[in-house]
């Protein structure tokens, strides 16, 4: 397998007078807002050593001299402990609309998480159902923070290994949410966010590459974008219950129906159920109906008796 950077043209030219506008797109706490700084030259992210997200609501910041045709845009992390994915997805929506123009994604991973994380799972099928568009795929970039180890900068084996890992269950939960499949050059970078020396100049060089693979893509039809609002439908279930009337057992069956979310991360939630229709039926006890019986037999045993 060929270098994981090398996916993407090994040049750094752009279009003049073109803006590149990419969105980056990931967890809480894998260094988005970071990415975007290194991306810009600047600080023009606010970031936070927290494992809270700083960032709260989705905004863009354009870069300045030879950056100045980017345009970065920055989104709040998914999985946010003040369980606010919701409204930050509306807000994102809203802003990336209003924005109108939008080149390439980025899909932010943390080289340290070990295995694909269930989190990440959720995030992209939410993904799936906000970007539902089919070209999707070719606008998605893979950037891996924290891409270091105890020794210092990763080796080509091992940025090797972990697209191994990662890209397989990256294409499999989108194709499984999209139905689309991925190309098979998505363009990856590995980045140390934080490099103690202040250096990382194999990360710079990914990174050029992914704003000039960027530079050559058209604009995303961001109208299509969906709006992350739940899809609902009814659930009908029948309920019996029964009471004891006197002599009669009285069933009834009950016809309810209580709304089902379908949120766009894949969870489930439901509203109250609500009684659309009874049919009641009443018939005799049977422990009545035996008594009856029994009495009966009585009476005419007695009877025969008195006959004979």
């Amino acid at each position: 397998m060929s270098a994981p950077a090398a996916q993407v043209p090994n040049v750094t030219t752009t279009t003049p007078g073109k803006t590149i506008n990419i969105l980056l797109f990931g967890e809480t706490g894998n260094g988005k807002s970071t990415l975007g700084n290194q991306l810009l030259g600047d600080d023009a992210f606010k970031v936070s050593n927290d494992v809270k997200s700083e960032t709260k609501l989705t905004y863009g910041r354009q870069g300045k001299g030879i950056n100045n045709n980017l345009f970065i845009i920055d989104t709040p992390g998914l999985q946010d402990s003040n369980g606010a994915d919701k409204q930050h997805m509306i807000q994102l929506v809203e802003y990336v609309k209003d924005h109108k123009e939008l080149n390439a994604i980025i899909v932010v991973f943390n080289y340290q998480q070990v295995r694909f994380p269930y989190n990440i799972q959720t995030m992209l099928k939410l993904f799936c159902n906000i970007f539902p568009m089919k070209e999707v795929g070719k606008h998605i970039a893979l950037v891996f923070t924290n891409s270091f180890t105890k020794r210092g900068s990763l080796t080509m084996e091992q940025k090797n290994a972990k697209a191994e890992k990662v890209l397989p269950e990256f294409r499999k939960v989108i194709k499984e949410s999209s139905g689309s499949d991925l190309p098979n050059n998505i363009p990856i970078a590995f980045v140390d966010i934080d490099p103690e020396d202040g250096l990382d100049d194999n990360g710079k060089m990914d990174l050029e590459r992914i704003v000039t693979w960027a530079n050559f893509l058209e604009n995303l039809n961001v109208d299509s974008i969906n709006t992350p609002e739940p899809e609902v439908r009814i659930e009908t279930q029948n309920f019996d219950e029964m009471k004891i009337e006197g002599e009669y057992i009285v069933k009834t069956v009950i016809t309810k129906e209580r709304k089902v979310f379908c949120q766009l991360d894949g969870s489930i939630s439901y509203g109250e159920w609500e009684e659309k229709d009874r049919k009641e039926d009443k018939v005799l006890n049977p422990e009545i109906e035996k008594i009856k019986k029994l009495n009966l037999d009585n009476e005419q045993t007695l009877k025969r008796i008195q006959e004979e």
